[in-house]
């Protein structure tokens, strides 16, 4: 699958003549479905869990061999992909974006949707009051505001 993905970019760009960004923001709408679907399987393996709860936001998650009440953080997650997805699949059919908005909007939501449900995440690495992830995401976020601003001033 890796290899396709890779692949592709290179057949349209000689067969069609579509550039790397069509690419992307064509296949935008997918990867956020295919991750809000992921994040499902996420809560059925019992993997990528919340923080322990014992409020009425907790459910019991098999964790190991025992029971634990814990945030369902796959599924707020799951939702929030979901959301994103619409929103995406609407944005798509928009033929008044420039080329390369929807892949860098992508990451600006996803470096955002990331760096806020990292807290309610049990990962348990913090370094300097947050996750590495949250690194990440701050750096994704504010790599996607410079391709926004790039993508509108090249319009």
């Amino acid at each position: 699958m890796v290899s396709g993905v890779l692949i592709l970019p290179v057949l349209g760009n000689y067969f069609i003549k579509s550039t790397w960004k069509q690419y992307a923001d064509y296949l935008v709408p997918s990867i956020v479905l295919f991750q809000s679907i992921g994040k499902i399987g996420c809560y059925y393996a019992g993997c990528c869990s919340g923080v322990y709860c014992s409020d009425s936001q907790s459910i019991l998650l098999l964790i190991g061999s025992e029971y634990q009440k814990k945030i369902p953080v796959q599924l707020y997650e799951s939702t929030s992909l979901f959301i994103m997805f619409f929103i995406f699949f609407y944005l798509n059919r928009s033929k008044k974006l420039p080329i390369g908005f929807l892949a860098a909007l992508y990451i600006l939501f996803y470096g955002i949707h990331r760096f806020f449900f990292e807290f309610i995440r049990a990962d348990g690495i913090i370094v300097m009051y947050i996750t590495p992830a949250q690194y990440i995401s701050i750096f994704l976020s504010l790599t996607a505001l410079f391709l926004l601003r790039h993508t509108y001033n090249n319009r």
